[in-house]
């Protein structure tokens, strides 16, 4: 194995072990160190396998830095939820409007 894929594979391990992150390759659900330091992440291989990548959106990164501005109100209590949420479904309305 070269420098780089054991680079790459060390890579993946500390972030499952050290952070709880998804492997982004098979293998790694599958290291043992990763098993028996992490042994929930096994667990998500079945959710990893069925997911599909979001739609593609020509409005997508609009809408969500929206929402995401929207909840970080709602979360420092800048709004209630209700009224992130609200808010949020509005610029969502405006933004399918102009397309």
């Amino acid at each position: 194995m070269d420098d780089a894929a054991d680079h790459e594979r060390r890579a993946r391990r500390r972030l499952a072990l050290a952070y709880s992150r998804n492997p982004a390759r098979r293998d790694a659900y599958g290291d043992p160190r990763v098993r028996s330091g992490a042994p929930f992440i096994a667990a998500l291989l079945p959710a990893a396998l069925a997911a599909r990548p979001r739609p593609v959106s020509p409005i997508y990164d609009l809408a969500a830095d929206g929402l995401q501005g929207e909840l970080s109100a709602a979360i420092i209590g800048l709004r209630s939820p209700a009224e992130a949420l609200k808010r949020a479904q509005q610029g969502i309305d405006r933004l399918e409007a102009s397309r």
